[in-house]
């Protein structure tokens, strides 16, 4: 796994701080649990005033226009 940060040296608020590093740890699980990639590389830096979390890999992707089959009528939620 690789990484950098181009962020300055100025922070963001805790909840900002808090959601870039929850959604990193779900992403670095998803790839870990589904995608068997050999590298990862995470990236943050920052756009105007707002945080950009880049996460990246060369594993297994899947195919976003077939999505998941339907379940049948009866067991779906809505």
């Amino acid at each position: 796994m690789t990484g950098s940060s181009s962020a300055p040296a100025s922070r963001w608020s805790s909840r900002i701080a808090t959601a870039c590093f929850r959604i990193a740890q779900v992403a670095l699980t998803n790839v870990i649990r589904h995608a068997h990639a050999r590298r990862v590389s995470v990236t943050l830096s920052r756009q105007e005033d707002l945080p950009a979390l880049g996460i990246c890999d060369d594993g297994a992707g899947f195919d976003v226009h077939g999505g998941a089959p339907r379940p049948p009528p009866a067991l779906a939620w809505g």
